[in-house]
């Protein structure tokens, strides 16, 4: 094949690599849902299985793939996450969650090592790297256009509390679409710096990295703007030349950092009115002028190319600086108004910035389970009502490093710092000899870079697509790193390690694909009558066994569908096995309890109402179920083991305290900490701790209790309130006539008198 047409070959390859890239965020919104999360986890093990089964069968490409590369650490902690994530599904905290995390992973392994192996880095850096910067082009497009009402894109637009459109774009959290438009922002502006490519690549660059700055203007994000501002400033004191890249990089980059900012200002002007006024014209005008003015001012830059290099590199960068003190006090006289405001929005106070803390101390408690190897993918989100200081709801901790040490442990942890550590280093004080990367390397490092920051306060890596510019950029950072000084078998190793990359990725191939087909069986579910869903239902669950949602969904489904005798056994045996795969979910328990109960199991329905209690406890409704199923099973057990219902009594007392104790640690919270929900316990609960009061001898606790629920909107509850005010006050003659008058109570007037006869001769 003679070199033209390899060179062909290689364009074409980094084109549709690009392309690819590109069209991934609009993959069901942001490959943030379970489709979008299979699709592009098979897209990439399908890449990795063909990479790795050709390197297999193919000692030249073996050669190709691996000639003077030596191990890193990189390389051995990136396959040691990969190794926790799939020994946790041994012990998961819910495999519906865990299962999807190693798919992920392993997708991600194929991310790491196409930017980690200098060949392949060769096809997939630019790729990836266009790629990129492409897709910020519509995305800014979409989301920016959706603020004042144009270009529909579902949830591209979240309203803040204090009314302002905030932008989300394809990502659908205004946070994600930040860190997003900002890393690629800093890619940009570090490839501008550092390339020796023509001065019109140099020129689009600036151009669309006016438009990124004007998105994460727009996005109200300012936790993402604090920190892209830190990550400019890292990256301009750690930037320095070399004979691979470009002269007077730092001076490029801060100057290009000017001209960008600028058309970011101009545009984020326009687009703020825009939305604010609902004007189109302004919103377009401003979208375009983000990225003509940066072209414009690069197109100067140009012509005075020849003056500006003949500068000194010391005299040019003291005058750079100058420049942006000027700029700045500038600025900052015309918007001295906006700049103030924002300043004072940064307090910690504030209920986004004090949740996060509570929300990583709270993550310490779920660690405790397994600290060393961690929980499994998804371990915040089934175990944080478990252990959660107060009553919030989110399924996100809100920080990629929480995450990693409560999925994958210590060990995992580990695994991340010896990632993010190159990637630190070389962003901050390079080692630049002897490295044979390009503008485009530098590039993905920064991006990457930025997008890790970001992730440590917010949950960015939820969403795929910022969890592979991530791992591009530790790919980046990985090969920077000198090789380890380990001897290992050559031949067997390069045999060994694309084998058993490629039997894992057909393995994670084949399950995504099912998981694909249990998705679309389980969408019919949902949109089916109930009679039919059950069996839609099973039948995803047979294709995805570890998603529990399924079986339960079944259940529910089967009682929808006739809430008989045979059903309810089955729900019953249905749930079970999801708790099993499941065990701090406190749904699935609540649901099991008030099915044990319909099927008259009050021991099971009791056992449930605790475990759901446990699993959220500042949910007042699983306390509620608690509390009256504890009652009911005691009063129901009372005539047989009266030893066993007076202990669950004095339990359901105990219950009774936890809440009244988690009532007052709620009203003792700060103003700017509000339960997400109020902690009201249920009208019928409070009366049946009432009545437990009554059978262990506390007449006038019980009086005072049931009082409370005699203007009660729910009959039945106003009704038993009553009786157990009349046994409490022991006015037995007036409790029968009144029994007589509301045949509604007679069975649990029936149950509470003979559990009182049979504790008192106890």
């Amino acid at each position: 094949m003679t070199g033209s047409r390899m060179v062909v070959l290689h364009r074409v390859a980094i084109g549709l690599v690009a392309l690819g890239t590109a069209c991934l965020p609009f993959l069901a919104n942001g490959v943030f849902f379970p489709r979008g999360q299979s699709i592009l986890d098979l897209i990439l093990c399908v890449i990795l299985a063909l990479v790795g089964g050709v390197a297999v069968f193919s000692p030249r490409v073996r050669n190709w793939l691996f000639e003077d590369e030596g191990l890193r650490y990189g390389d051995l902690a990136m396959v040691l996450m990969v190794l926790l994530y799939a020994l946790s599904l041994f012990y998961p905290a819910d495999t519906a969650l865990a299962v999807p995390g190693v798919f992920n992973d392993v997708g991600m392994l194929f991310v790491f090592f196409a930017l980690r192996l200098s060949a392949l880095r060769a096809i997939f850096g630019p790729g990836l790297a266009l790629g990129f910067g492409l897709a910020s082009l519509p995305v800014n497009i979409v989301g920016l256009a959706n603020g004042w009402g144009q270009l529909r894109y579902p949830y591209a637009t979240e309203v803040a509390p204090g009314g302002q459109i905030q932008i989300a774009s394809v990502f659908q959290y205004h946070n994600a679409y930040a860190a997003f438009v900002a890393s690629v922002a800093v890619g940009l502006l570090v490839w501008a710096a550092r390339t020796p490519k023509a001065f019109g690549w140099r020129i689009a660059a600036l151009a669309v990295a006016g438009l990124n700055i004007t998105g994460l203007l727009a996005s109200g994000s300012r936790g993402a703007l604090a920190i892209w501002i830190a990550v400019m400033i890292l990256a301009a004191l750690g930037l320095r030349d070399d004979e691979c890249t470009a002269r007077h990089a730092r001076n490029r980059f801060i100057g290009s950092a000017y001209i960008a900012v600028v058309g970011g200002v101009i545009g984020d002007t326009l687009v703020h009115h825009a939305i604010t006024k609902h004007s189109p014209q302004a919103g377009w005008a401003g979208m375009i002028l983000a990225m003509a003015v940066p072209a414009a001012l690069g197109g100067i830059w140009y012509t005075l190319r020849t003056r500006l290099d003949a500068l000194p590199p010391r005299r040019s960068l003291y005058a750079l600086i100058g420049v942006g003190v000027v700029l700045g006090a500038f600025g900052a006289a015309i918007k001295h108004r906006t700049i103030a405001e924002k300043l004072a929005s940064y307090h910690v106070h504030q209920l986004s910035v004090s949740q996060r803390f509570i929300f990583w101390r709270d993550g310490l408690r779920i660690l405790a389970r397994n600290p060393v190897t961690g929980n499994g993918y998804g371990a915040w989100q089934a175990m944080y009502m478990r252990v959660q200081s107060y009553t919030y709801y989110t399924t996100q901790s809100h920080s990629f490093a929480v995450d990693t040490l409560l999925n994958i442990g210590i060990l995992g942890f580990l695994a991340l710092v010896a990632l993010v550590i190159p990637m630190f280093r070389q962003m901050i004080w390079p080692r630049i000899q002897g490295l044979r990367m390009n503008a485009v390397d530098w590039a993905l490092l920064a991006a990457g870079w930025m997008a890790f920051c970001h992730s440590l306060m917010d949950w960015d890596m939820a969403f795929l697509y910022l969890l592979m510019l991530f791992f591009a950029g530790a790919g980046v950072a990985a090969a920077m790193t000198k090789p380890l000084s380990i001897r290992v078998p050559t031949s067997s190793f390069r045999l060994a390690a694309p084998a058993v990359m490629a039997s894992a990725a057909v393995a994670t191939a084949v399950e995504c694909a099912l998981a694909l087909v249990a998705l679309q069986d389980a969408e019919i579910a949902a949109n089916t009558a109930p009679s039919a869903a059950v069996s839609w239902y099973l039948k995803a669950y047979s294709y995805a066994p570890y998603n529990e949602n399924d079986l339960a969904n079944a259940a529910t489904s089967l009682l929808m569908s006739a809430n008989t005798p045979a059903n309810r056994m089955a729900a019953a045996s249905w749930l079970q096995r999801a708790e099993e795969q499941a065990p701090y979910s406190s749904s699935i328990a609540a649901n099991y309890a008030s099915l044990a109960y319909q099927l008259g199991n009050f021991k099971d329905a009791y056992e449930q109402a605790q475990i759901a209690e446990q699993n959220a406890p500042y949910w007042p409704g699983n306390m509620s179920l608690a509390l009256s199923a504890g009652v009911v099973y005691a009063l129901h057990e009372a005539p047989q083991n009266a030893a066993a219902a007076k202990a669950v009594l004095q339990h359901v007392v105990q219950l009774y305290a936890q809440a009244k104790a988690i009532q007052a640690h709620l009203a003792a919270l700060p103003s700017y900490l509000p339960p997400q929900v109020p902690y009201q316990l249920d009208g019928f609960s409070l009366v049946s701790v009432a009545a437990a009061d009554y059978l262990l001898g506390q007449p006038g606790e019980a009086v005072a209790l049931a009082q409370g629920e005699l203007s009660s909107q729910q009959a039945h509850t106003r009704e038993v309130a009553e009786m157990v005010v009349l046994a409490a006050k022991d006015r037995m003659g007036v409790l029968k006539a009144y029994v007589e008058e509301h045949p509604g109570i007679q069975a649990s007037y029936q149950l509470l008198m003979g559990a009182k006869q049979a504790l008192a001769g106890s």
